[in-house]
């Protein structure tokens, strides 16, 4: 189908003057998918030369005669719904508000106490005698701590631990006593050792 006799088939669509032979030819090129574009440019540059006649004046009388008769149905704007809507609003805060000033009031504020991680040192340590035997050093011990096969142990008020050795001991060269601390104990200790002549 040509250009022109899409035209024309439109012209007499728009003037409602189409024979039913036309109108068939009308609504299948219209069904026709390969002439949408050419039918797109014929209905672009007919609609541009449709001239788009007046009513005639007592035509529009008629037609305003008419709508002026029958009355519009006004808008009806409704509050309630507003107000419900913010009333309930309203509500909720204040019941949130309630609630959360209540809350605040009985519950009262936790204090945890402060958990030392470590424990402060103390003054003590452990004295394992060659023999064996143990013995706490703190700062209450004081004076003659021990005695052993001729070697007395003595400690001082400001922690000062002497050895004094007697002249005619039997002990084995290879005793040996050891001075620990536990974990988080600490000493201050000098050591001396005084030999004991005569």
């Amino acid at each position: 189908m040509d250009k022109n006799r899409l035209s024309y088939l439109f012209q007499q669509y728009q003037r409602r003057s189409q024979s039913p032979a036309e109108r068939e030819e009308w609504l299948a090129a219209l069904s026709d998918p390969a002439l949408d574009a050419l039918l797109h440019e014929v209905t672009g540059e007919e609609w541009g030369k449709s001239s788009h006649d007046e009513l005639p004046p007592a035509d529009a009388a008629a037609v305003y005669r008419q709508v002026v008769s029958q009355p519009q149905p006004g808008r009806v704007r409704r509050l309630w719904p507003r107000i419900a809507v913010a009333a309930s609003i309203l509500v909720c805060i204040a019941v949130g508000g309630y609630l959360y000033r209540e809350q605040g009031a009985k519950a009262p504020a936790v204090t945890r106490p402060l958990v030392q991680d470590v424990a402060p040192g103390a003054n003590r340590a452990t004295l394992t005698l060659a023999n064996g035997q143990k013995i706490i050093l703190s700062d209450d011990l004081n004076g003659e701590i021990a005695k052993q096969a001729g070697v007395q142990i003595n400690k001082s008020k400001n922690g000062v631990l002497t050895y004094t050795v007697e002249e005619n001991n039997d002990q084995p060269a290879n005793s040996v006593n050891t001075l620990s601390t536990a974990r988080g104990k600490l000493i201050k200790l000098s050591c001396r050792i005084k030999p004991k002549y005569g």
